[in-house]
Parts: C-alpha cells; structure tokens; sequence
C-alpha cells in the first residue's frame, strides 16, 4: 500500500511550516522554498496516476501527460528529473526562459523563482521517501 494524498499533503504541508520556522536562522529564504514545497501538492509526482479519468479541468490538462509517463517510473518519480518534467509540460520553465531572455525578470523574480524550484525539488524527494518507506513496510 502506498500512502495516500492525504498522507504527501500533510507531509509537505508539516516540512513547509519547520522550513518556515526555521527563519530565523536562515533568512527570507525560507518563504520561496516553503511556497516551492506546497506548490507539491499541486504539482506531485503522482499526476501520472490521478488523470487516467479526468474530472476536472486540471486532471485533463496533465491527461496527456499521464497517457506518456508511466507510474512510479524515473520520468515521473525521480527528484529533480522529474521536477523539472513537470514545469517543462505546465510550461514554467519555457515561459520563464523566454521573460527572461527577453529581459522581463527582475534579479528578484530570478531569486524567487529558483528558490521555489529548490522547494518543488524537496517536496519531490519527500514524496519518493514516503513511497519507499511505505513500500518497504508494505513488503516487510
């Protein structure tokens, strides 16, 4: 049995609050990273499993996906990789690439955006941790 969404949500949501905790001692840094991390929930590795039936109009824009990246695969469960497969497919990254070249983002927004990237980055290994943890106990 893998865990559930409930289960990633709650996680994200108690490792954004210590990130943001945490500000004391490490600055505004924390506030991107922590958005990056809920951002997770949105965006989850597992959105090659929740489209198969698409109910809402979310669903059906990441079908495509779903149909072309199969479950629990490097290509959708491997951190980092599969980051940044999902902000190429929303288009994030095409849209940042091109405000960027052309001079539409500011030092700040580079900032920002990169940090919250790092986020999205740590939801994604928290996510795959909890996948084998639950694995792992599953099959013991």
């Amino acid at each position: 049995m893998m865990p559930n969404k409930m289960t990633h949500d709650l996680a994200l949501v108690s490792m954004a609050t210590g990130v943001i905790l945490s500000l004391p001692a490490n600055g505004v840094v924390v506030f991107p990273i922590a958005a990056g991390m809920l951002a997770g929930i949105a965006l989850s590795p597992d959105l090659d499993v929740a489209n198969r039936r698409p109910r809402t109009v979310w669903n059906m824009y990441w079908w495509l996906y779903s149909k072309l990246i199969p479950h629990r695969d490097s290509l959708s469960h491997m951190p980092l990789i599969s980051t940044m497969i999902r902000l190429i497919y929303l288009p994030v990254i095409p849209v940042y690439a091109w405000l960027s070249s052309t001079g539409h983002v500011s030092e700040l927004g580079e900032w920002i955006f990169k940090w919250c990237v790092v986020g999205l980055a740590l939801a994604d290994c928290l996510h795959t941790i909890l996948d084998i943890a639950f694995s792992y106990w599953r099959n013991r």
